[in-house]
């Protein structure tokens, strides 16, 4: 999941005078086995000059510098960080080091990453071939490691059997219905062991955290939809109450009433009764 793209690497502190913070960070350098303390007050300060601070203007190139260091040491959250950057760049270098960056980060473990490359080999994106089944295994390990796109993506996979060995539906609604269950903002932003450092703190996160907090409301919204969708189709015992409830919950978990106007079409269709 990604969000808004990062300002373009032009920022003029880089051709005028370094701050004594710039330059501190610039000179930094981490020990041959660094601790996981270090890795992560690095990281943090690279956030701070992607996202631009109290103490710091953004500064893109700076970042990359930092984010760059740190998944030298093999630290997942760099690697994650670094695709993210590069994935709005679209020449074929940045493509090469989004695909590089996001695979480094998967096979270390970080769920949002491990979601995106499964994906993108799943439809063959950001030039790979189509791959379904090395890209379901991605979106397994996605599952596992609790990223709530996973669940739902997969869920309906399965549902549609497309990809899979086989069509389970019994998994597949399981999956999606774990996903709907899911709060929000697990995982919303992988500042996870970052958040000791006093430096998170002066990194202005409102507006990235809302832009990716509408884009998981728009899946579990459009989730929501299909999900009720089947359920109203298959109509076995309970499954248009469950439909019902399910549409109920998604308008007020977010206290946005105005969503019935999106269900409207599927309402009237089923005569469902909310």
């Amino acid at each position: 999941m990604n969000s808004d793209p990062p300002p373009k690497s032009n920022n003029p502190q880089k051709s005028g005078q370094p701050t004594s913070l710039r330059l501190e960070l610039q000179n930094t350098t981490l020990a041959p086995i660094p601790s996981l303390k270090e890795l992560q007050t690095l990281t943090a300060f690279a956030y701070l000059c992607l996202l631009g601070g109290t103490n710091q203007p953004q500064d893109v190139d700076l970042a990359i510098d930092l984010f760059q260091k740190c998944a030298d040491k093999e630290f997942g959250p760099a690697y994650l960080a670094l695709s993210r950057i590069y994935v709005y760049q679209k020449d074929y270098y940045s493509n090469l080091m989004h695909l590089i960056s996001m695979k480094k980060a998967a096979d270390l473990g970080m769920a949002e990453a491990q979601f995106n490359y499964g994906l993108a080999n799943y439809l063959g994106r950001d030039g790979l071939d189509i791959n379904k089944a090395f890209g379901l295994e991605f979106l397994e390990k996605a599952v596992a490691n609790g990223w709530l796109e996973a669940y739902v993506k997969l869920g309906f996979i399965y549902l549609n059997g497309d990809g899979t060995p086989k069509r389970d539906v019994d998994r597949g609604l399981k999956l999606v219905r774990e996903g709907l269950a899911m709060d929000i903002d697990v995982e919303l932003f992988d500042f996870q062991g970052l958040l000791d450092h006093d430096v998170v703190f002066q990194i202005n996160l409102s507006e990235v955290l809302n832009n990716v907090r509408d884009q998981r409301i728009t899946v579990i919204k459009g989730a929501t939809f299909l999900l009720a969708k089947y359920l109203c189709e298959k109509n076995a015992p309970g499954d248009r109450e469950e439909a019902v409830d399910l549409i109920i919950n998604c308008v007020e978990l977010y206290n946005d009433y105005s969503m019935i106007r999106d269900f409207n079409n599927l309402i009237k269709l089923f005569n469902l009764k909310i």
